[in-house]
């Protein structure tokens, strides 16, 4: 395992992901939720789209990428059933990158220590979703930012024993102030996430060496086939 995270690949596409129900437990999401999804419609769309030649960044590879992948998928807030999608992530060869809220560490219906760890040890990524989920993100001072990314930072270094480096704003608001305090070189972070769509694209621009990503957002009324267009 690498101590300090540095994206090897920059994708084309992110798409996010929250909850799956399953019984193990839904974090945030409650019963008919918008983001609370059923894995079987959203594994039939990643396959749908593996079987037309889509290339997903992959969790195990030999050797180094010759190419950039077309897709990358994210799964925000920690909910208990992220161990679900991270297990069948593994199973298709695909990488996720999974950002905890880390103030529900180890309460109900979230992920334990771990299972956190055990995401990591499978090889997929873990980033900051801030301390405690504030919503909307957008509306902290500088000093709140600072204190909701260093806490989750501080967290999950000390449990994965490795640098955290990636970061997915709550509830995906942003303005323009709230980037320039994330981008501060105090914060330490590579990549950012948003929850603006642009069809997953937004913008993949480098300021002060951090990387800013737009994801397109899976959602619950989706159809295997809209997932995967």
């Amino acid at each position: 395992m690498s101590n300090n995270f540095e994206s090897k690949v920059t994708p084309s596409r992110v798409i996010m992901l929250h909850d799956i129900e399953t019984d193990l437990g839904s974090g945030l999401q409650i019963k008919g939720s918008r983001y609370l999804l059923k894995w079987d419609i959203v594994k039939k769309g990643i396959q749908y789209a593996l079987n037309s030649g889509v290339r997903f960044e992959a969790l195990h590879q030999n050797g180094k990428y010759t190419f950039d992948p077309d897709v990358r998928i994210t799964v925000d807030d920690g909910g208990a059933s992220s161990f679900k999608i991270a297990e069948q992530l593994r199973d298709l060869n695909i990488k996720g990158y999974f950002f905890i809220a880390t103030n529900f560490i180890d309460q109900k219906d979230f992920l334990t220590k771990h299972q956190i760890y055990m995401i990591d040890r499978m090889g997929h990524e873990i980033g900051s979703h801030g301390h405690t989920h504030a919503n909307p993100f957008c509306e902290l001072s500088n000093d709140e930012i600072v204190n909701e990314v260093n806490l989750s930072q501080m967290l999950l270094e000390k449990l994965l024993k490795k640098k955290i480096k990636i970061f997915s704003v709550p509830g995906g608001e942003i303005r323009s102030n709230t980037l320039t305090k994330l981008k501060d070189p105090q914060l330490s972070l590579n990549e950012i996430y948003t929850s603006v769509p642009a069809q997953g694209f937004l913008s993949k621009k480098h300021s002060h060496g951090v990387l800013i990503y737009g994801r397109l957002c899976i959602e619950r009324n989706m159809t295997s086939d809209q997932i995967y267009k």
